[in-house]
């Protein structure tokens, strides 16, 4: 099972390296969302994966990050409009592109099953139902409760390996989701975006974010979308929290394009993985992480 391989890192406090930006990428490779890479461009989303993969990753993530019912009923005064003005099967389009999202990560693993080591485990992305950054929006936990549980059973029955909470922006959110993924069976991560000051965008701390999840049983505890610095404060506030609920602590940190050489964004084919380990080794180091995080 891939997730076992992961498992097996976790427990005895090695390294994992996730991918990096996925919609970010396949944005650089000029696939907009408006003409949607999941189903016009789908060789593009699987490359992108396949890069990640070449470059090392241990972990791939859906194109799912808010592909959801209500990213599309946002667009519409209510149902009933969009079914009015709407093109025919709008309202179902969110979950046949998760699935066929699920498919495409699925391709690019098996395009590498016998040439890596270990087969690489595939997380489905869950964000915040609303605006990644607004976390005043998030909606009435019911709502919640329902609509994350559609998006997870959709990624699991795709055939996801675990589930990636991520870049959750209020503990409400985080506590409802992390309650429904525990109900799913799969393994789980939660991780939470930070700003400045290195708490979350809804000004709580990351460590009362980790106390609240905690009880749901996520094996992994991490923190992203923000520049190194308000990453490194969160970390270093947090760790012992989170260590000492017993989970592991990662950092998935949003590396500005601006720092580096264009063509070193992202992981070419065949030549990713020193351009992998050389940035992660580096990010890692100022991090001051060790294996014993």
């Amino acid at each position: 099972m891939s997730y076992g391989r992961i498992q097996g890192h976790l427990s005895r406090g090695e390294m994992v390296l996730l991918d990096g930006g996925v919609g970010t990428e396949i944005y650089r490779r000029g696939v907009y969302w408006r003409s949607n890479g999941i189903e016009r461009n789908p060789e593009v989303v699987r490359q992108v994966h396949a890069d990640y993969i070449a470059a090392g990753a241990d972990v791939i993530t859906t194109n799912t990050f808010q592909l959801t019912r209500r990213s599309y009923l946002n667009l519409f005064h209510d149902i009933e409009h969009m079914r009015h003005i709407g093109p025919e099967g709008l309202e179902n389009k969110a979950e046949m592109l998760v699935r066929r999202a699920v498919e495409l990560a699925r391709e690019a693993r098996e395009q590498f099953r016998s040439a890596t080591a270990g087969e690489v485990a595939i997380a489905g992305s869950i964000s915040p139902l609303q605006h990644c950054f607004r976390p005043q929006l998030a909606p009435p936990n019911d709502e919640l409760r329902t609509e994350h549980a559609e998006t997870i059973q959709q990624l699991k029955e795709s055939g996801v390996d675990f589930l990636l909470l991520e870049t959750m922006n209020n503990i409400r959110e985080a506590v409802v989701a992390s309650d429904v993924a525990r109900t799913s069976n799969l393994p789980f991560w939660v991780s939470f975006a930070v700003r400045e000051g290195g708490k979350l965008l809804s000004r709580e701390s990351v460590a009362g974010a980790a106390k609240a999840v905690e009880p749901y049983g996520p094996e992994a505890i991490l923190v992203n979308c923000g520049p190194i610095e308000d990453i490194t404060l969160a970390l270093s506030r947090s760790a012992a929290t989170i260590r000492q609920a017993g989970n592991t602590l990662f950092f998935r940190a949003l590396l500005r394009p601006t720092k580096f050489p264009r063509k070193n964004i992202s992981p070419p084919p065949g030549n990713g993985q020193p351009w992998a380990r050389r940035s992660l080794a580096a990010v890692a180091e100022r991090l001051r992480l060790t294996s014993r995080h």
